[in-house]
């Protein structure tokens, strides 16, 4: 039971009830962006472990389908599709950023940065963002990722619960800044200056638009693997 306890001073936190969606196991109504930090930090609390290579992008992908859907009156159909895309885009850019052994004993395994497509791409699919904007929404995301650390895990803190409720929260933010509409923002995983690269640490040091020096971390074939093909 102290475990679940975890979401309380995150419910807490954000000023009381009132909204469009409901959090799981008490019903309290709140904002989207709100109740999603309660409930990524209670999906990770309760352990949901996706024996995933890449992380856990279930307290994403879940708990942001959800409340999208429940947000914006979709059907259960809408519902499946979306943690289905979720899980597709999140595992392609996870895979392609995946640390070396050598990084992962030195810096430690920063499954929280990439956590957050988990929950970008769930939310835009209910909320109907063309491909234009989830690119978009995908550029933002590559901006507001965390650095790729696992501090919390290395000194065994409960933070590490808050920080998948925090991904959570976020893609509801982003989601929402798209809709509403941001200028540029574009094809950010196919510049390694923007998120690969800096995650896997050795591209574009200078910033430079012609320094272009591919670690051998970063395998962005990852992204378009097998396309179009069963």
């Amino acid at each position: 039971m102290r475990r679940l306890a975890s979401g309380r001073p995150a419910q807490l936190s954000l000023g009381g009830p009132g909204g469009p969606v409901t959090v799981w196991g008490d019903g309290t109504c709140m904002a989207a962006p709100h109740a999603a930090l309660i409930l990524g930090t209670l999906a990770d609390a309760l352990a949901w472990e996706d024996c995933s290579p890449t992380g856990q992008p279930s307290t994403c992908a879940v708990p942001c389908a959800w409340l999208a859907a429940e947000e914006r009156h979709k059907s259960g159909r809408e519902l499946i599709a979306a943690i289905i895309a979720a899980y597709e885009v999140y595992q392609r850019i996870a895979l392609a950023v995946q640390p070396s052994e050598g990084r992962w004993r030195e810096k430690g395994w920063g499954m929280q940065n990439w956590q957050i497509f988990a929950a970008i791409i769930p939310i835009a699919k209910l909320y109907g963002l063309d491909a234009r904007k989830i690119n978009q929404a995908i550029g933002m995301g590559c901006e507001c990722s965390v650095i790729p650390t696992n501090f919390a895990a290395a000194t065994m803190s409960d933070f590490s619960h808050y920080e998948y409720g925090y991904r959570d929260r976020d893609g509801f933010l982003i989601a929402k800044a798209v809709e509403k509409g941001i200028y540029n923002q574009r094809d950010a995983l196919d510049d390694p200056r923007c998120y690969t690269g800096i995650v896997c640490g050795d591209e574009s040091a200078n910033g430079d638009d012609e320094t272009k020096i591919h670690a051998d971390e970063s395998d962005r074939g990852w992204l378009t693997r097998e396309l179009g093909t069963r």
